[in-house]
């Protein structure tokens, strides 16, 4: 589900994003970057959630950001997880990396393909995690 919604949210919200708002996601990750630095788990989490969060909120679409919220709660869950696990939260810093961008130059189908790349790491280290904890 997180797949098809941030696809199709990134897309859009590149498209749509205001230089103001494009902004404000540069400073979320100068900001996730200096606490991958101090290794702030707390603040890592957060930072996370909210990078993708705003790249939704930037849609203008009430069914996206709606449909995200309930996703969060999913997710708050395996973020907690996979945070203790200081190699996962280096392989997000590259993709919002190249996210970020797509923002900044306008590319909303290369946005597209860096967020499923994105994702498809995350989901790997997801199941990674699952298997560590049951076996």
């Amino acid at each position: 589900v997180r797949m098809a919604i941030e696809t199709l949210s990134v897309r859009l919200s590149v498209e749509r994003a205001s230089l103001r708002q494009v902004h404000e996601l540069e400073e979320i990750h100068q900001s996730f970057l200096e606490a991958n630095e101090s290794k702030d788990l707390v603040r890592l989490i957060m930072l996370d959630e909210l990078f993708h969060t705003k790249i939704i909120s930037f849609t203008r679409n009430q069914l996206l950001i709606n449909i995200n919220k309930q996703l969060l709660e999913c997710f708050r869950i395996y973020r907690g997880d996979s945070f203790t696990n200081k190699d996962v939260y280096v392989n997000a810093v590259e993709p919002h990396e190249r996210i970020l961008l797509c923002f900044q130059t306008k590319n909303s189908a290369q946005a597209v393909q860096e967020m499923r790349s994105h994702l498809e790491i995350t989901s790997q280290d997801m199941e990674a995690i699952h298997n560590s904890h049951t076996h």
